[in-house]
């Protein structure tokens, strides 16, 4: 998977999980997240943008804060209770 690849997979999980997000089972908005995270905003919107390429602790901070698993937000994984491939 190339770096364009895994920012787009990325930000299309990251926009599912801010949809429903297992937290607060509710949509949550990029401010939210960004408040919730302490990420700032256009950085979260580069994100779910595909324009800019989370590192470690930006996964960290992100997957923690919509309630799911690095591997599911990566593509890891198909679904939350799924093996890593």
């Amino acid at each position: 998977m190339n770096e364009q690849h895994f920012r787009e997979v990325f930000a299309t999980r990251l926009r599912k999980g801010l949809c429903y997000n297992q937290r607060n089972r509710r949509a949550m908005t990029q401010h939210e997240l960004a408040q919730i995270t302490g990420l700032h905003y256009s950085l979260i919107s580069k994100f779910a943008r595909a324009k800019r390429t989370p590192n470690a602790l930006h996964l960290r901070l992100i997957a923690d804060a919509l309630n799911v698993s690095i591997d599911w937000l990566c593509a890891l994984r198909e679904h939350e209770g799924e093996k890593a491939i």
